[in-house]
């Protein structure tokens, strides 16, 4: 029997944001972020990618497939591991955003679209963004 993808929380519910971590190197990781990054879910997003830059990290990838939905603070919990991650010299990749997810992050993402060198966003089924070459926007 397969293992629960989206097992319960303490109260019984399945949580409404998930993350999983990849990558084969504390320099350079991966976040799978599934659900809603949503007000509620953003402290503890915040407070585990800081420690993550805090620990070295200097690449970060999140992979946006499993994401449905982000709202304002949501929005605001990634320009601010983008700016982090510029104060330390590192760069963000987002890749896999579905239309819906780009189309916020075009409206209220500003800072992540203004610097092209420090974040990438590359289209579902791209790998370019993740060697090093310029991604864009799907849409």
């Amino acid at each position: 029997m397969a293992a629960d993808p989206h097992p319960l929380n303490a109260d019984g519910e399945r949580p409404s944001f998930m993350l999983r971590v990849g990558g084969s190197s504390p320099e350079r990781v991966i976040f799978f972020l599934s659900g809603d990054l949503l007000g509620s879910a953003c402290p503890p997003f915040a407070h585990f990618t800081h420690g993550c830059i805090d620990g070295g990290t200097r690449r970060l990838r999140l992979d946006l497939t499993d994401l449905r939905s982000l709202d304002l603070d949501g929005v605001d919990a990634l320009v601010a591991v983008h700016q982090r991650l510029s104060a330390e010299g590192g760069r963000l990749l987002i890749t896999n955003a579905n239309p819906e997810i780009v189309s916020v992050l075009r409206l209220f993402g500003r800072p992540l679209l203004a610097t092209e060198t420090s974040v990438a966003f590359a289209r579902s089924g791209s790998r370019r963004g993740e060697r090093g070459g310029r991604g864009r926007l799907a849409g």
